[in-house]
């Protein structure tokens, strides 16, 4: 995880307050050089095979390098997502819809991802947690909320994307 020299207050506490979605938030503070607190790993399936990495801001995409000749989807790509604000939960008492999307920040990428990419890519559970002061290599977490497995959507067809190093000038 990036480490960067700012005050303490800064690596303290980031608010999560200017109306963006959760991702773009982290984004930012990313950007205005708050320290990184952690990271999560989560799992990205797709029927898609992928040949390449990529880093934007807060978020690295790696390739699990799955079977060449899958029919099925699969994890193909782990999301990386350093964590540089600190979430708060939100007030239950009153309905806010504006920021809301139906997900988790791990979602979100990978809804903009597969966007980006013409392909279908669905987030899984969290599957390494990397903390600061902890394992640098990160220690394996199984986090399931339902209990259940991933869902895996059925295949439509093989295909191929190339996720170029240098996409990151664009996005980043």
């Amino acid at each position: 995880m990036s480490e960067v020299d700012v005050p303490l207050e800064r690596t303290l506490r980031h608010p999560v307050d200017s109306g963006g979605a959760f991702a773009y938030e982290n984004w930012r503070a990313a950007v205005d050089g708050v320290r990184s607190k952690e990271a999560l790993e989560y799992p990205l399936f797709s029927d898609t095979r992928f040949v390449a990495e990529a880093s934007f801001g807060p978020y690295s995409i790696l390739n699990a390098i799955p079977d060449i000749e899958h029919t099925t989807s699969q994890v193909s790509l782990v999301l990386r997502a350093e964590s540089h604000v600190t979430w708060s939960f939100a007030d239950m008492s009153t309905t806010d819809t504006s920021r809301y999307h139906g997900g988790t920040e791990c979602d979100e990428i990978a809804s903009l991802l597969s966007l980006a990419l013409g392909c279908r890519l669905k987030a899984g559970d969290p599957t390494r947690w990397f903390k600061l002061g902890d394992d640098p290599r990160g220690r394996p977490w199984s986090f399931r909320s339902s209990g259940r497995a991933d869902p895996v959507p059925p295949p439509i067809g093989r295909h191929g994307v190339a996720v170029y190093p240098n996409w990151s000038d664009t996005f980043g």
